[in-house]
């Protein structure tokens, strides 16, 4: 995992170190887990990103995912 420290100015603003902005894009999600906050980037092509996501999903029909999905739900309670 990389590291590294930031300082936040008088406005209130993050200035990342350039070797994170120029992997990471400029439009990020911030999320808070916990104690922790993250940046998310936000990918340039969503749509184009979700669609490699769908490649890597088995061969299942839409009505097998939700049968799966239903079965785990209710393992929970």
């Amino acid at each position: 995992m990389e590291r590294s420290t930031v300082v936040v100015d008088r406005q209130r603003r993050i200035y990342l170190p350039k070797k994170f902005k120029e992997r990471a894009g400029s439009k990020f999600f911030i999320v808070k887990i916990g104690e922790e906050i993250r940046l998310v980037p936000i990918p340039a092509d969503p749509a184009k990103d979700l669609a490699k996501l769908g490649k890597k999903l088995p061969a299942k029909s839409i009505s097998k995912f939700r049968n799966e999905i239903s079965l785990e739900a209710k393992k929970v309670d």
